[in-house]
């Protein structure tokens, strides 16, 4: 069956508190699912009920599990300099038969004449210069997810993130310094409309969010593994991604409203210490084109991508990383004592590319905050992956689909 069935998409979707429990603890005995899913008993007992029927979880020695190959998602990043894939399954882990649908995929876009790069952990493609060349990588790759659900894999969903201010309604990219070329546009208009019918009119989803979104959820679902940590004390979380620019995404009281990560990152990028430095290509005199500029001696994107190489950044002298701590120092100082986040959540480029960054985050931060604030807000460092904001569109997609909402006015909670 090449779509999820409608009755059994219902079912997860009516039931989505105890399959996110399952994915969350893997296989657990009904009180467990009671006591972490805050659902009586009686609702637990027809939610498995319903749940095995439809072969979304089985059931062992008083053990209920995710059937994990149920169904799929897939997440595509279109970056700045790549666009990447990578397919989830129910679980929201990669397996061998995940890694079948990314190579039938692979197979297809290579038919197609696309440049696949080398990558054994997901597909990776140059990032196009323009609208055409991109609808035409978009329609490709889509066209071969297709192919493989033909092959008997169970489609859910598709979640493609871009970077840039996009409206929400009307799904017009009004802001895109990196990918000027997509600039009011509508991004569906990058899908043949052939494909768009085919996946939603028979029961599947193709949503479009923003990157920061993607990367939010991507880094608030892997806090569980945090062991040592108790995250009921931390509710408020900044996601902070440096790569390209400087990305962030608000999940306030443990909820996520998609594409409010566009006000919080032009809040983050807004800001400066420098008033009289270059302005960037936003319009603004911003903090991460001074980074740019003063750190890495870099004008444009294309100067930047080679003044970040992960050996350029290893061998960065230490006037150049002193500079790049007082910037980072300065951001800090702007999200504890005026936002008053309880976590900020870091990862990115800069940072993978930087090791000593990692280490040094806690004296960066007490150096440039108030105190009494300061001790109420804790770093971590997020996800070193770099398909991370494909693998969190792919996640956003699974939340869109089951929550029976558009994504304009999607919540994602926790």
């Amino acid at each position: 069956m090449p779509y999820i069935d409608r009755s059994a998409k219902e079912v997860l979707s009516k039931c989505r508190k105890v399959v996110d429990v399952l994915r969350k603890l893997g296989a657990v005995d009904k009180n467990t699912i009671v006591n972490e899913s805050k659902l009586s008993w009686t609702t637990v007992n027809s939610y498995l009920e319903e749940l095995l029927s439809s072969e979304i979880i089985e059931h062992k020695d008083n053990q209920y599990y995710l059937n994990k190959d149920f169904c799929y998602e897939v997440g595509v990043s279109i970056g700045v300099t790549e666009v990447k894939l990578s397919v989830l399954n129910t679980a929201f882990q990669k397996s061998p038969q995940c890694i079948e649908i990314e190579t039938i995929i692979k197979e297809h876009l290579l038919l197609r004449s696309e440049e696949v790069q080398d990558s054994d952990k997901y597909i990776c493609v140059k990032t196009p210069t323009n609208f055409i060349d991109c609808c035409n990588l978009t329609n490709n790759i889509i066209e071969g997810v297709l192919k493989a659900i033909a092959q008997n894999y169970t489609l859910l969903s598709i979640g493609i993130s871009l970077p840039g201010l996009m409206d929400k309604d009307t799904h017009v990219m009004e802001f895109s310094p990196n990918l000027s070329w997509l600039v009011n546009i509508n991004v569906y208009s990058l899908i043949r409309r052939d494909l768009l019918e085919e996946i939603n009119n028979n029961g599947a989803l193709l949503g479009i969010y923003h990157d920061m979104d993607a990367v939010a959820v991507y880094e608030k679902e892997s806090l569980s593994s945090y062991n040592n940590l108790k995250l009921d004390k931390y509710s408020d979380v900044l996601c902070l991604f440096m790569s390209y620019g400087i990305g962030s995404t608000l999940i306030k009281n443990n909820s996520l409203k998609l594409f409010s990560s566009s006000e919080h990152g032009h809040i983050m990028t807004s800001i400066s210490p420098e008033k009289n430095a270059s302005v960037c290509s936003c319009g603004h005199n911003c903090l991460e084109n001074q980074i740019r500029n003063n750190v890495f001696n870099s004008p444009d994107i294309q100067s930047f991508y080679k003044q970040t190489t992960p050996d350029m950044l290893e061998s960065i002298s230490d006037e150049k990383y002193s500079q790049l701590c007082q910037y980072i120092g300065f951001l800090f100082n702007h999200i504890i004592n005026t936002m008053r986040v309880s976590m900020i959540i870091l990862s990115g480029r800069i940072l993978n590319g930087i090791p000593q960054l990692k280490y040094d985050m806690d004296k960066i931060r007490i150096g440039n905050t108030i105190p009494a604030l300061s001790k109420k807000c804790i770093i971590i460092n997020g996800s070193s992956r770099l398909d991370i904001a494909a693998v969190g569109a792919a996640m956003i997609s699974y939340y869109n689909i089951t929550s029976r909402q558009p994504s304009s006015d999607l919540i994602i909670s926790w």
